[in-house]
């Protein structure tokens, strides 16, 4: 994936120290990408983060068949169909604001095959409500680069802790570059040890910082919320 000196200086902007970030447009199109220029190339450096939406799934989430899975923020499907190929839950929700990510993600073969089963069904609600999933329902949620944009964060998480079973527990992973790159109006959650404290005010008692995996680009951390045993 390659851009021109002209499309970088349209998606960045320098800060006082020299450092570049995105711009808050092109921040927002990492957010919820649209079919613009700018839209179609945040879809493709999302996409560079396939590997570790993967490995987040295959080492960390411990999905199960019994399981009702929830993802937030599933953008062009890595983690999603993962989950759905590999491990088959009997139940799973996608969240997805973009209207291009949600078109894509429902001409999915995989995806396409579990709607049509009744498994999957994909949703363009914002996370902050969910009433079409029941309290006490999920057994796992896990959203990957989206922990930054949920704003407030507390009233994503008191849901978040609604649809949980007991037991159940939120998996964000996060990027440090990425957050630092975007812009802070749209990136406003960049303070691992804040969202900890609100995933516990919020009731995930048990929520912590994980170790950093993967190197370079693909380097992320897991910042998990345990909602208490009943």
């Amino acid at each position: 994936m390659t851009k021109s000196r002209e499309q970088e200086d349209s998606i960045t902007d320098k800060t006082l120290d020299g450092r570049r970030i995105w711009t808050p447009s092109f921040s927002r199109q990492l957010r919820s990408p649209d079919n613009s220029v700018n839209g179609r190339f945040a879809c493709q450096l999302m996409e560079l983060g396939h590997p570790a939406s993967v490995d987040a799934v295959d080492a960390l989430l411990g999905v199960k068949k019994e399981h009702t899975i929830l993802e937030i923020g599933p953008g062009g499907g890595s983690s999603l169909n993962r989950i759905l190929d590999t491990y088959h839950p009997k139940r799973a929700y996608a969240i997805e604001i973009s209207d291009v990510f949600r078109a894509q993600l429902q001409s999915d073969p995989t995806c396409a095959k579990r709607i049509k089963d009744g498994i999957l069904s994909i949703h363009g609600d914002d996370a902050a409500r969910m009433p079409f999933i029941p309290s006490g329902s999920v057994d796992r949620v896990i959203g990957v680069n989206v922990l930054y944009f949920l704003n407030p964060l507390g009233q994503y998480l008191c849901e978040i802790y609604r649809i949980l079973k007991p037991g159940g527990f939120v998996l964000f992973c996060v990027n440090d570059d990425i957050s630092e790159h975007g812009d802070p109006g749209v990136y406003i959650n960049r303070n691992w040890t804040e969202c900890v404290n609100t995933m516990k005010l919020a009731g995930l008692e048990n929520s912590y910082k994980g170790e950093s995996r993967l190197e370079k680009s693909l380097r992320y951390t897991p910042i998990y919320g345990y909602k208490p045993e009943a």
